[in-house]
Formats: C-alpha cells, structure tokens, sequence
C-alpha cells in the first residue's frame, strides 16, 4: 500500500443579505485536512465577528490555531454526500453529536445558528 499525503481543503461560509447579496461582516473559515492513510477527516474552523470585515488569510491562519475535530472519512463523506459539501456534513454531524473531539456549548450553540441561517458556502 503506498502512502498518500494529506489533502486540505479550505471552505468559507458568509451570511448573506435579504436582498442575495454577500455581507462583508462576519463569515466562518472551515479547514478540512483528508488523511486517506488512516480514514479520518480533521476539521479546524474559525469564526469572523459580525463587526469585523471577513478576511480569508486570517481565517485560515487563526482557523489553524484552533482544536482539532476528527471525524471518520467515511461516515464523513456520506454525510457530504447527502447533504451537499464539507460544510453542510460538518454542521449536521457536529449537532448530531457524533464529533470524536469535544464541543464547547458555545460553539454547539454557534453550529446550530449557523445550521439554520440562509449562508452561502
């Protein structure tokens, strides 16, 4: 078997205003790293205030700061796959409580917000 390396893949949710366009304020900076050697999906994300201007190099560097959530790449990529993309698959599997890390109540209370608002990924 040989070895793989592991691939990143860098996401980014905005709100979005009635009117379809694009808020400049706030946003979410997700990073998905595939580790296909061992099956799992390692997910870091990092979390733009409403009063700030979203900024996606400082996403991804304070996202890579922040815990790890590793999930199994399979059960991963079933939800992305019903659901429509990393993103839509992080959010349902974290509320549904099947994160092998640990969530903090604010940031369970954040996903599920942010489930439920009209975003544009």
């Amino acid at each position: 078997m040989s070895y793989l390396a592991p691939v990143s893949v860098i996401r980014y949710v905005r709100p979005m205003f009635t009117d379809g366009k694009l808020a400049n304020l706030g946003g979410v900076t997700f990073v998905f790293t595939m580790d296909y050697n061992v099956r799992t999906v390692s997910v870091q994300f990092a979390i733009c205030s409403p009063k700030d201007n979203f900024d996606k190099k400082a996403g991804i560097a304070h996202a890579l700061t922040t815990p790890v959530r590793v999930f199994n790449l399979d059960l991963f990529q079933a939800y992305a796959d019903q659901t429509g993309g990393f993103v839509s698959a992080y959010l349902h599997i974290a509320s549904a409580d099947v994160v092998t890390g640990t969530l903090s109540a604010n940031e369970r209370n954040l996903l599920k917000k942010m489930s439920a608002q009209q975003l544009v990924v």
